[in-house]
């Protein structure tokens, strides 16, 4: 079972069946261009995307060192756990439990209920947590040396960008800006030629086909008491009623994740800025929190992370 989740039914080629198989992926030419007049997202093949380079995405799956799990008829093969992760996490939601219990929540949520964790993920513009975190960082005043009132704000070091004035607006907000949507824009067409390569479904696609026992136990592996929880613990009119989102997940596949590969802070920002230890530790918080806010919605499995 691979991803299909086709947002325009009748745009599906006469005769082409769904759902799409293991033989679909990597997309020929063919699938390609018919599916990217079905409002799938960004349908990106690495022989089409100049963005890319020389990178491919057989490069960045030997570069993840992480194995691609699929539905597997092996009761015990790794890729049930990991559904039954995702499984958890949206029983954790629909009980309302605090979202501590399923992440470390940084400073900038640490009022949000397990919900909110959910939706400040949920189709927000790229890069719009980090900014709240960079202004977190700085006090809320990002064209001064220190914020109002923030003796421990963050400093942008000098050392790597340097500034001739006091008081810096083009070299400070503007430039961190700047690297915040950088960061965003370099990954992602090779996440998505890599999405399309590997074509892994999402989590909802596969608990909507336990749920409707088109995956059984007996014919497909799946873990019984993963098969009774889905069925018992869930009351499904759609595959997206699984997630925390009307629309479901994003009409794109599972692995990897987009919002995991933009989580890149911690990365970019101790180079850039002069962090304390506990200031570093809130930037990792930070990318993780929005990673694995994901599976909290219910749309990627931990692996996609």
């Amino acid at each position: 079972m691979r991803f299909s989740k086709i947002p325009i039914a009748n745009a599906v080629p006469f005769g082409y069946r769904l759902p799409m198989t293991q033989q679909q992926y990597p997309l020929s030419d063919f699938d390609a261009s018919w599916l990217r007049q079905t409002g799938a997202i960004s349908v990106f093949r690495s022989e089409d995307c100049f963005e890319c380079g020389d990178i491919t995405p057989q490069d960045l799956i030997l570069a993840s060192r992480v194995p691609i799990l699929h539905p597997n008829s092996d009761p015990n093969n790794p890729f049930w756990e990991d559904l039954r992760v995702v499984v958890q996490a949206q029983l954790s939601r629909q009980n309302n439990v605090p979202p501590e219990t399923l992440l470390k929540v940084p400073n900038i949520w640490s009022a949000y209920s397990i919900h909110d964790v959910a939706e400040a993920v949920h189709d927000e513009f790229p890069g719009s947590v980090h900014i709240e975190l960079i202004k977190e960082l700085f006090g809320g005043a990002l064209d001064k040396p220190y914020g109002p009132n923030c003796a421990n704000c963050a400093l942008i070091n000098r050392a790597v960008i340097p500034s001739q004035s006091l008081t810096e607006f083009i070299r400070g907000a503007v430039m961190l800006s700047d690297i915040n949507t950088w960061a965003f824009g370099v990954i992602g067409p090779l996440n998505f030629s890599v999405k399309w390569f590997v074509g892994r479904a999402r989590p909802e696609e596969v608990v909507w086909a336990i749920y409707n026992g088109r995956l059984t136990s007996e014919v497909n592996g799946v873990p019984a008491d993963l098969v009774r929880t889905i069925r018992e613990d869930f009351r499904l009119n759609r595959m997206q009623d699984f997630t925390a989102y009307d629309e479901g997940s994003p009409d794109h596949p599972s692995w990897p994740a987009m919002h995991s590969a933009s989580s890149a802070a911690s990365l970019w920002m101790p180079v850039v800025m002069e962090l304390t230890t506990a200031q570093l530790c809130e930037v990792k918080a930070v990318d993780y929190a929005i990673s694995y806010a994901r599976t909290v919605a219910g749309g990627h499995y931990p692996t996609d992370n």
